[in-house]
């Protein structure tokens, strides 16, 4: 069974119209649609049905839906669990070390340069 599909339910109970889902899940409803069905056929129970122009959830739509919260709220103890209890997890690229003979390495502080040059009394300085 699919989380995804487990969310687009639990936000169709909460929202309760198809396209009010799909903008809150940032998908059209076309896709919430298809999600649904998908869910539907996996399940092998009629989750959604028809209401004139909307549709509302049967009896285990709505079982469904509150158990889709319960399994939403197992996976965020689960996930703060884990980072409460892992190690930081650091880069897996060093940084970059400047080699000794590049551009960068060259140009210092009291080095001539076009950073470095300041006018001289009485001159217009045009840099910006």
């Amino acid at each position: 069974m699919d989380f995804k599909r487990l969310r687009i339910l639990r936000e169709l109970a909460d929202r309760q119209t198809v396209g009010a889902t799909a903008a809150a899940m940032n998908v059209t409803a076309s896709a919430v649609s298809q999600q649904l069905k998908a869910l539907q056929d996996e399940l092998g129970v009629v989750l959604i049905e028809r209401d004139g122009r909307g549709v509302r959830l049967t009896e285990a739509g709505k079982a469904m839906a509150g158990a889709a919260a319960d399994v939403a709220t197992a996976m965020a103890r689960a996930r703060w669990t884990c980072s409460a209890t892992s190690r930081p997890k650091w880069p897996s690229r060093r940084p970059a070390r400047v080699r000794q003979g590049s551009r960068h390495a060259r140009r210092g502080r009291n080095q001539t340069g076009p950073s470095s040059r300041r006018p001289g009394p009485g001159a217009i300085d045009f840099a910006p």
